[in-house]
This record gives structure tokens, sequence and C-alpha cells, in this order.
């Protein structure tokens, strides 16, 4: 059986998404044949992700193009929250 196992040190500063997106990338580009990127549509959440791994499109291109809706959703739920969130929450990272 193969497989990759990550440990974390530190957990509470990984950046789960950029990292997340950096290990699809990096699987499709070492498997390309072998590595089923549409299986992880669930966890990617947009079909156009795959797509655009696919193309070769690199990754912090790709979540560049979500920043204009990552910040109109903090505008939004910023009338909702109770307390600051800390310098590394997800939503703060890009």
């Amino acid at each position: 059986m193969c497989g990759v196992r990550i440990h974390l040190e530190h957990r509470d500063l990984l950046q789960v998404i950029p990292a997340g997106m950096h290990i699809v990338d990096a699987l499709y580009k070492l498997y390309p044949n072998d590595y089923k990127i549409e299986a992880n549509f669930a966890l990617i959440g947009s079909k156009s992700v795959p797509e655009k791994i696919k193309k070769g499109v690199p990754v912090e291109e790709i979540m560049k193009e979500w920043q204009p809706k990552i910040e109109e959703f903090k505008k939004i739920r910023e009338k909702y929250l109770l307390y600051k969130p800390k310098k590394h929450f997800l939503l703060s990272l890009w």
C-alpha cells in the first residue's frame, strides 16, 4: 500500500485551503493518468478548479480569483461576529 502521511507540529498555523490545493495540484502533476482529480470535487467544491489544474493554471492564480467573493463574504459576516477573528483565520489567509 502506498500513501503519504503528513504530521503537523503547529496545526493552528496551517493554511488548509492553500495546502490542500497544492497537494491536489502536485498529485495531478505527478500522476496525470492515475490521479482522479474529479473524485475530489466534494472537497474542492467547484468544477472549475479541477479543470484549471488540468490546464496548468497555478494554484495561487486560482485562489486569487476567489478574493473578491471572500471579501464580499467577510463584509456580510462582520455584523454577525461575536469576536474578532484571529489573524490566521481561514478567510484572511490570502
